[in-house]
């Protein structure tokens, strides 16, 4: 059960495949909480079962000289990331709440940047938003990212942030936090299970401006109390250890096995 396609309206003969199964796989516990109501499910079929990542591909790194030179940006340059659709459907990924932190971190931070990348319907109104708060001059809408260029996105800020209200999971937080940065999610939705509960990473209130402005402000002045934030390869290696595809086999090995030992010979 990967998201919000589990707990928007189903047909009968889906919501009757998801009833009847023996066992659902959800990949985190937001997601079995809105299935489980949408759909009527009994929760205690379904297992946690969070999301991998390429981990040999998204790998700590220097930031690249080209998006650098792409961007107008210098090294040393404070810069903020997020990545995702920009649909006008999917406002919850928590845009517009950056940019209204945007503020208070420029008093501190005066020449940091976020870069928007992602392509949609909901582009324009974050333009104008941007413009309303007046931090336009402080934000950069990259378009859409290819594949090939992802890692290297990643490599380039310093933090990438993504306070959203209704995510399935995020396996962009995973690919971050594989390439070494610090990773700032919500609170309230399946951020939690992608940040590990906060080891990985720091959850906020979506909605709580001034806790996210000091967060980011936490993460680019390196105060932050969760150190490891700061530490890009023992951060890639926590994701490993805790998303990699071992951790995935290992997963779906002790979910099936009880499974496969109850059926008659």
């Amino acid at each position: 059960m990967y998201g919000i396609d589990v707990w928007t309206p189903l047909s009968p003969a889906i919501q009757s495949a998801l009833q009847e199964s023996a066992i659902l796989f959800s990949i985190s516990d937001y997601t079995t909480q809105q299935a489980v109501a949408a759909q009527e499910l009994d929760s205690k079929r379904v297992d946690n079962f969070p999301c991998t990542f390429a981990t040999t591909r998204y790998i700590p790194g220097p930031k690249p000289p080209d998006l650098l030179e792409r961007y107008d940006l210098h090294p040393e340059q404070p810069i903020l990331l997020t990545i995702s659709r920009l649909a006008a459907s999917e406002q919850y990924k928590g845009h517009e709440q950056v940019l209204q932190a945007l503020p208070s971190v420029a008093k501190t931070f005066p020449d940091v940047r976020y870069l928007i990348g992602g392509t949609g319907d909901y582009a324009d109104a974050l333009k104008q938003r941007s413009r309303e708060l007046g931090v336009a001059d402080h934000v950069i809408f990259a378009g859409f990212i290819p594949n090939d260029e992802l890692a290297a996105h990643y490599q380039l800020c310093d933090a990438f942030v993504m306070p959203s209200r209704g995510e399935g999971f995020g396996i962009v937080f995973l690919e971050a936090m594989g390439c070494g940065k610090p990773v700032i999610g919500g609170n309230q939705d399946g951020s939690v299970d992608a940040l590990d509960g906060g080891r990985l990473g720091v959850l906020v209130d979506p909605l709580n401006i001034e806790e996210l402005a000091e967060s980011i402000s936490q993460i680019l002045a390196k105060t932050h109390p969760n150190r490891l934030l700061f530490d890009p390869q023992a951060l890639h290696d926590a994701a490993v250890a805790t998303f990699g595809p071992d951790a995935f086999r290992q997963r779906l090995r002790d979910a099936l096995t009880p499974l496969l030992e109850s059926r008659p010979h």
